[in-house]
């Protein structure tokens, strides 16, 4: 997992919505990364 997709994740996290932290990180589109999936899961 790159740092990048770490803070999208925490912002998504902390946010509970993926538009607010597109905005919140200035980024125009918030998209999911194909790891997100293992990556959640290897979170539980």
């Amino acid at each position: 997992m790159e740092f990048r997709h770490l803070r999208c994740l925490m912002a998504v996290v902390e946010e509970l919505h993926f538009a607010r932290a597109a905005e919140r990180l200035h980024i125009e589109q918030l998209e999911r990364p194909p790891e997100t999936p293992d990556t959640v899961t290897h979170l539980q």
